[in-house]
């Protein structure tokens, strides 16, 4: 976990994520985790970061609302990005459309985490230390414990950089 991180700050989250989705292998492991274990990325990412300890039931809230606005608007946009991938050589109208709506994902990615922290506002003891372990458990418990056990180091460190 970053030692900058102050809980509720969008800032500092989103430069956390970014800078964890930047490291390739940070990269190819959030997306392995979001294509095998349909672990969401914003919501793996804001475990990974925030600073304080949460209740079991303030996790099972922020997993709802972030379920609802992943499937109203980040999975579509998704959806509509992965078909329009470009395959051919003379493809350049339909890459500027998909790097349109890639970047219109993004923006939905960003709204997320902007509701996620939003959301902390409420959460738990921000001056308790945090179980990444159990977290991401409890969030993905469909996610292998090896794969938990071997992504926080991995994760917490490319977002640290």
């Amino acid at each position: 976990m970053p030692e900058a991180a102050r809980p509720h700050d969008f800032d500092s989250f989103w430069d956390f994520a970014l800078r964890t989705w930047a490291s390739a292998p940070g990269r190819e492991r959030l997306l392995h985790w979001q294509d095998r274990h349909d672990v969401d990325v914003i919501l793996a990412l804001f475990a990974l970061w925030y600073p304080g300890g949460v209740h079991t039931h303030d996790w099972e809230a922020l997993m709802q609302a972030t379920a609802s606005w992943r499937a109203r608007t980040t999975s579509r946009v998704r959806a509509l990005r992965r078909r329009l991938k470009p395959n051919g050589p003379d493809e350049r109208q339909r890459q500027a459309l998909y790097d349109a709506v890639k970047g219109l994902e993004i923006a939905c990615e960003r709204t997320a985490a902007m509701r996620l922290c939003q959301h902390a506002r409420t959460l738990g003891n921000p001056a308790a230390p945090p179980d990444l372990t159990r977290r991401l458990r409890l969030l993905f418990p469909a996610l292998p414990v090896a794969e938990i056990r071997d992504g926080i180091p991995e994760l917490t460190q490319a977002g640290c950089t």
